[in-house]
């Protein structure tokens, strides 16, 4: 009985994260991509101190909507961190979650991991950035002069990204 209720608490954590992440790629508007990226009220996470997107002009911003209970979140971080190691003068991956700021603080403290990671409620985040309620993780791309270049729903490898981010110009 424990392992039945192991394996579906596993698969529901699946569901919520991107279901069908192309279908719903699919659904979302492409309003925005090839615009100014949309201002963002982010808290960052290990300071407490409000953080804004600008502060990353001139290097190419990785955005990464993301959750604690995100199977997926999880497994594609260890490929988001080695290319914030591989371009710290050149990119800025930052991680945003809407969960508590207190929950993210514990959950980093047992993670080595490089980027910035930050909170923005869920309302602040949907709106500007046309990510879909729940789907997890979400990725926006932004290039070095503030241009919001592509949205990619589900988790990637560190090639896909590396391939995504060298195509900026």
């Amino acid at each position: 009985m424990p392992y039945a209720l192991a394996l579906l608490a596993a698969l529901a954590s699946l569901v919520g994260c991107a279901p069908l992440a192309s279908t719903v790629a699919g659904r979302l508007p492409a309003t925005g991509l090839g615009e100014p990226a949309p201002p963002l009220a982010l808290t960052d996470v290990r300071t407490g101190e409000p953080l804004d997107l600008a502060a990353f002009e001139g290097r190419a911003v990785l955005l990464n909507a993301w959750a604690t209970w995100c199977a997926p979140c999880r497994a594609e971080m260890p490929a988001l961190d080695s290319l914030q190691r591989e371009r710290p003068d050149r990119l800025a991956v930052v991680f945003v979650s809407d969960e508590p700021p207190e929950l993210l603080r514990a959950w980093l403290a047992d993670q080595p991991t490089a980027g910035v990671y930050a909170h923005a409620s869920l309302e602040e985040f949907v709106g500007p950035y046309a990510a879909v309620r729940g789907a997890r993780p979400v990725s926006f791309v932004i290039d070095a002069s503030g241009v919001l270049r592509e949205r990619i729903v589900g988790a990637e490898t560190a090639g896909v990204f590396r391939q995504r981010l060298d195509a900026l110009p």
